[in-house]
């Protein structure tokens, strides 16, 4: 869940470049910051009785669910094979810091669109 789906995509999306697919790699970012501003959007447009009857943990796992969906049937083999062929690992660490820093553009990216609209829409 940590960093939303902005951070789910951005790792898909650095697989795709390490495995040589910049299409794919660039597709997959912007699908994260379009889905992640199209959340921002929900968000501010649904009114409180509306977000108040969704469980808070029904979206992370749905596109957690999706993404990794994704990555099994995109990626995953093709990392399999070069990590058996030696390729390294990234860092743990490395991969926190960026899911944190993926929450933290996700929260400001929803917060900058959805208060504001909220705000317009139910004042």
């Amino acid at each position: 869940f940590l960093g939303g789906p902005l951070a789910g995509l951005y790792f898909l999306s650095k697989n795709f470049a390490a495995l040589g697919d910049q299409v794919r790699a660039r597709k997959s970012l912007w699908i994260g910051v379009l889905i992640t501003a199209a959340f921002a959007a929900l968000f501010g447009a649904l009114p409180d009785a509306v977000l108040g009857r969704v469980p808070s943990s029904a979206i992370p796992i749905v596109y957690v669910v999706l993404i990794y969906h994704y990555f099994v049937r995109t990626q995953s083999e093709q990392i399999q094979q070069k990590l058996a062929n030696g390729a390294a690992k990234q860092s743990g660490w490395k991969v926190t810091g960026i899911g944190l820093l993926g929450m933290v553009v996700s929260f400001a990216l929803i917060f900058l669109a959805a208060f504001p609209l909220h705000t317009i829409l139910y004042s």
